[in-house]
């Protein structure tokens, strides 16, 4: 019989260390890949709210060129009125309006021309036309009118329907107010 020969082999102290290399590789990564969706959520947040607010930027300037347009076709300040009460735009002829609270776009209807703003007119004041002092006979004036417009996106419109509210909170809301002057000269 042969002998056995008992041979010894040097332990291997590296065997083991490839299994917590590659968790310390794999959390590296997986908080690497996690950081960047992250940063693709919030820019994404980003992103819809600067579109929600430009669109409500947009929406307000249609508002405005819209009250522009029916007050420069009248010929008369009650021609004005009755057209802009047609058109669901709202004729205030007196009082002080606070457009910045919270609850007072609530109360005002939407046009029904463009249903994603809400416009409010008020006759500014009036001054007689001097030019034209030469013609007794027609009696000439220029009425400023204050055009305020408030815009609102489509999300915010669909958010209101789908709740039910009138008015959402600020902290949701993508709106834009927008304040303007028109003059028109009127014949009496």
């Amino acid at each position: 019989m042969r002998p056995h020969h008992l041979s010894f082999k040097k332990p291997n102290y590296e065997y083991g260390a490839a299994l917590p290399i590659a968790f310390i590789f794999l959390l590296v990564i997986s908080t690497a890949l996690g950081l960047q969706f992250q940063r693709n959520a919030l820019l994404t947040k980003i992103n819809h709210t600067v579109s929600d607010k430009q669109e409500a930027f947009y929406n307000a300037e249609v508002g405005i060129k819209l009250a522009e347009e029916i007050i420069a076709s009248a010929l008369s300040p009650d021609i004005v009125q009755d057209s802009l009460i047609q058109a669901n735009i709202h004729y205030i002829t007196s009082g002080s309006l606070d457009y910045q609270a919270f609850d007072f776009w609530a109360d005002i209807t939407f046009c029904d021309v463009f249903p994603l703003a809400q416009v409010i007119v008020e006759p500014y004041y009036d001054e007689i036309d001097f030019l034209n002092l030469s013609k007794p006979s027609s009696q000439e004036f220029i009425r400023h009118y204050k055009i305020t417009a408030r815009g609102l996106s489509a999300n915010n419109i669909r958010m209101m329907h789908e709740i039910g509210l009138s008015a959402l909170s600020p902290d949701v809301l993508s709106e834009s107010i927008i304040q303007t002057f028109y003059k028109k000269q009127h014949f009496n």
